[in-house]
């Protein structure tokens, strides 16, 4: 089985649809700060969750239940706005956390998750045809931020550069 928590208007093809509005899309209406979900323990192969860990009050709740649901082996894709962000974090009436990767580290250490992968992306809105610069910008810092090293361009970043806009990670059910 496949999840898509939050999916909106916007459900993954091939996944069951969790939303807390009944959208044309959401297959279960589902408060996700309120466990448990509506599903039994352990069924899931993934979880995809893009962009709606920060608009809970209570993410802690949500990520027990990514564990719960996920199968040992099952894989939960998260996308959410990096802290650094502070347009795309606090620049939005809905969301109620800026969750930094090391909170994700803690959660996932004492639920028996491992993070996998941790991806920052940086990026410019607006017309790039207009601003290549701009864009050529994005791409060498998601470069030197993903593969040269995350710690020291996740810092370095939000003085110089506002920020990164999202992180992604994959996390995988020991």
């Amino acid at each position: 089985m496949k999840i898509d928590l939050g999916c909106g208007s916007n459900k993954r093809p091939g996944f069951v649809g969790v939303d807390i509005l009944q959208s044309a899309d959401a297959d279960f209406v589902v408060d996700l700060n309120i466990g448990p979900y509506p599903f039994e323990d352990g069924v899931a192969d993934v979880i995809w969750s893009n962009h709606v860990l920060e608009h809970l009050d209570n993410p802690l709740v949500c990520m027990g239940e990514i564990h719960r649901i996920l199968k040992p082996g099952g894989v939960a894709y998260i996308h959410l706005p990096h802290p650094s962000a502070i347009n795309c974090v606090w620049g939005h009436v809905q969301h109620n956390h800026a969750l930094p990767r090391d909170w994700f580290m803690g959660v996932c250490d004492s639920l028996g998750l491992e993070m996998e992968s941790y991806r920052l992306f940086y990026w410019i809105v607006g017309d790039y045809e207009q601003y290549f610069y701009k864009r050529l910008i994005g791409r060498v810092l998601n470069f030197l931020a993903n593969d040269i090293h995350q710690r020291v361009f996740e810092r370095l970043c939000i003085y110089w550069f506002g920020g990164f806009n999202e992180m992604r990670m994959v996390i995988r059910k020991k």
